[in-house]
């Protein structure tokens, strides 16, 4: 009997982010080994399993956004996704169907244990970690009681590290932007310094201001936080370009794809890795962070990292000097382990 993935995240719903351009990349991904695939959304655009959620209407009507009534839109997704896969199962009979999370946070995938619950090896990846010994003990205990023999895996490298106290045999499965690789032309025809802030971190308008003051001379492509408004920036910085936040993955691909050096603005990333700098390494762009973030010690022994900390006073000297230098384009060794890292995972 053949076998089929079911691959899905517990972030369908969202129209923008990286849930669904994560989903696509795996797909394309299981595809080059010949593995029957389809997504299972709870979006009824997306995916090619869906059906119509209540969870999504409430999160539309933005009630999401209130904290009394977060718990239940969320509780409500997650029944509607659980609902979604067993018809995309249904659909795929009589192949035996493999569940894949591509990604989810803790407390989201534990909503999930009634379908999980039987099911034959699955794959599970996660995204953040348990806070406490009595947390990653739940954990454990929810895993061990789930399903048969799981496929564990997550994003970050000191999680996996925590992990072993608790579990098994946790998989290093790094963001799928690593296996983002464009074609040696495309690379060696990069030529735009890029400043990419975190999209939900809150981050003042001084904060920004003084990044963008400090490079306003390059003519950066920026992406902005979504707390602060971008017209107020465009109109200080008129020779800049700004990311729009409408912009769909297709579009924003187009943009990272013209960076040759990246300034990720990121702070006090903690048990968080960074999408941008897996696409990055993948790629050989230079990129500048600070030394803040947990994914710079992962991340900096694979490439051109450099600490923001280390140039606060010349850095727009600084980027222009990478910017100036050739980028290399045959290196892979980034791409390469993120390969074979979600290979581990899924097959």
């Amino acid at each position: 009997m053949s076998t089929s993935y079911i691959i899905t995240n517990t972030w369908t719903h969202a129209q923008r982010g990286h849930a669904r351009d994560e989903l696509r990349t795996i797909k394309q991904l299981l595809m080059t080994f010949s593995i029957r695939t389809q997504i299972v959304s709870v979006h009824s655009e997306f995916g090619d399993v869906n059906a119509r959620s209540l969870g999504v209407t409430l999160h539309r009507m933005k009630l999401d956004h209130l904290r009394l009534f977060k718990p239940f839109v969320d509780f409500q997704i997650s029944r509607d996704l659980s609902r979604c896969i067993k018809k995309g199962i249904r659909l795929a009979q009589p192949s035996l169907s493999t569940i894949v999370i591509t990604s989810s946070r803790v407390n989201h995938l534990m909503e999930l244990e009634k379908l999980l619950t039987g099911q034959n090896r699955p794959r599970i990846r996660i995204l953040n970690s348990p806070n406490s010994s009595f947390e990653w003990e739940s954990f454990a205990n929810f895993i061990g009681r789930i399903s048969i023999a799981p496929v564990i895996a997550m994003e970050v490298e000191s999680s996996v590290i925590e992990s072993r106290k608790y579990l098994g045999g946790v998989i290093h499965t790094p963001s799928h932007y690593g296996l983002q690789r464009e074609v040696s032309s495309l690379n060696a025809a990069r030529k735009e310094v890029g400043i990419f802030w975190p999209i939900g971190r809150n981050v003042s308008f001084g904060d920004v201001k003084s990044i963008l003051n400090k490079t306003r001379f390059l003519n950066p492509i920026v992406k902005l936080p979504a707390s602060v408004d971008m017209n107020r920036f465009k109109k200080v910085y008129p020779s800049m370009t700004f990311i729009p936040k409408e912009t769909n993955d297709l579009e924003f691909r187009t943009y990272l794809s013209n960076i040759k050096v990246a300034l990720l603005a990121h702070k006090n990333y903690t048990r968080q890795s960074s999408g941008y700098a897996g696409y990055f390494l993948a790629n050989n762009v230079p990129i500048i962070t600070s030394k803040t973030n947990s994914f710079f010690t992962e991340l900096e022994k694979f490439g051109d990292f450099h600490a923001i900390e280390d140039y606060e006073e010349d850095l727009s000297d600084f980027l222009a000097y990478l910017e100036d230098k050739p980028l290399s384009v045959n290196r892979n060794f980034y791409n390469r382990f993120v390969i074979d890292s979600w290979k581990s995972f899924l097959l």
